[in-house]
């Protein structure tokens, strides 16, 4: 199972860097109608000029992010100088010319860049040193490796993928069931799509966080530095999307993950900075606890009635099994850290209306479920750490059987004495 998580892994970083390049190559056509056969030797320039940039400042004693955002903007300055100029020497003149012309043009300069390439930089092999530091933190009680992304993506990343899929997976079938606008009379009065996806799609992280610092292992409760992925509307607009049922606008997405971004780039880039605020993660525990108790409103499982309830159930049910199944069979858990991320997260309460505000198709069904998902929030807050105690103590509590075993060694030692 490790080997194949691993080359699902490396499939999709060789997938990811294709794709860019294939976007790049639609972008170009798309504009100019040529299709560049110039396109990768341009990243292959890119990438060397990072190396040569990186190579040079390496006996500076400059922090290892800091060399590798000069030699990003030096790799970018230099492709976009480099592709203004094959395009207005090479590719302008022809624009009126028959189409094989710019075709056989194109073949030339990328033949020409990888003569240069290799003129410049000789054909050897050339290893890019290692920037990023590899020295461990803890966050929420978790070691977290910057480079051991496997490892990360085992223990955390398929609880993330998994809970969007299966939101997505709803999403999908609720579309055929019910009506665009949702249920307006009868018992399920106020069901929609929306409702559905937005409490399924995102996770109570520092609830899951709380719980797994008692019946969970250090890299299960680490789980909670990638569910900040679910974090916004971000994934509900892509599983809206996604599933045909809305459209939004290019700056509605780079809104809903510019904060995200921010965040986590700091949070790697700084290590002072990720030091300073990993000090505070295990005080912070008990006032999110204190914190999620008071914003318990009882009163919003009174206004929507038995369907908030049986919805906040169906969350943990829908959501709880496959999470369950997933920790088990790909993250090498014993389902503990699934049960625990079957909650619906607090802040998915304001997704509704950031979505009708996005999309104005969805105003009418807003406020109806912003009910049923702050009810959800509710049902789950309670139900999901008891439930998650209780499958913990009938699978066996992998923090208690450690520090039994530690008491244990301690009894022993006066007596071996």
């Amino acid at each position: 199972m490790d080997i194949l998580l691993q080359q699902i892994i490396n499939g999709l970083v060789l997938g990811s860097m294709y794709a860019l390049i294939a976007l790049g190559y639609t972008m170009v056509y798309g504009i100019i109608q040529l299709i560049n056969f110039a396109h990768g030797e341009v990243l292959m320039v890119g990438a060397l000029v990072s190396w040569t940039v990186v190579t040079l400042l390496g006996d500076t004693g400059w922090p290892g992010w800091v060399l590798l955002s000069l030699s990003l903007m030096a790799a970018m300055a230099v492709c976009m100088a480099l592709n203004y100029a094959i395009e207005k020497l090479a590719y302008r003149p022809l624009r009126n010319a028959p189409r094989l012309a710019p075709l056989i043009t194109a073949m030339g300069m990328s033949l020409l860049l990888q003569t240069m390439a290799m003129i410049l930089w000789k054909p050897d092999y050339k290893p890019y040193p290692i920037l990023l530091n590899d020295e461990p933190y803890e966050f929420m009680g978790a070691t977290i490796n910057l480079k051991a992304t496997g490892v990360v993506l085992k223990k955390s990343g398929t609880l993330v993928l998994t809970k969007i899929l299966v939101a997505w997976v709803v999403a999908m079938i609720a579309t055929r069931l019910l009506p665009p606008g949702g249920i307006q009379t009868g018992l399920f009065t106020g069901l929609s799509v929306l409702a559905l996806v937005t409490a399924m799609d995102m996770t109570n992280g520092g609830l899951y966080a709380a719980v797994m610092q008692q019946y969970g292992s250090k890299e299960e409760a680490g789980a909670f530095v990638l569910m900040s992925v679910e974090s916004g509307p971000l994934m509900t607009m892509v599983i809206l999307g996604s599933a045909g049922l809305a459209s939004f606008q290019p700056h509605h997405f780079v809104g809903a993950v510019l904060p995200f971004l921010i965040g986590f780039a700091l949070g790697n880039l700084d290590h002072d900075l990720r030091e300073f605020f990993s000090r505070a993660t295990q005080t912070l525990i008990p006032f999110f606890g204190f914190a999620l108790g008071n914003t318990i409103n009882l009163g919003v499982i009174l206004d929507t009635g038995l369907l908030g309830i049986a919805m906040g159930l169906l969350v943990i049910v829908v959501t709880g099994i496959p999470l369950i199944l997933a920790d088990r069979w790909i993250g090498g858990g014993n389902g503990t850290a699934g049960l625990a991320a079957s909650s619906t997260a607090g802040a998915a309460v304001a997704n509704p209306v950031i979505i009708a505000q996005m999309n104005p198709a969805f105003a009418k069904i807003a406020p109806a479920a912003t009910a049923l998902v702050a009810t959800c929030v509710i049902v789950t807050s309670i139900l999901v750490p008891i439930l998650t105690a209780l499958y913990a103590k009938r699978m066996g509590n992998p923090m208690s059987a450690l520090h039994g075993a530690t008491a244990g060694k301690e009894k022993m030692a006066p007596e071996m004495h």
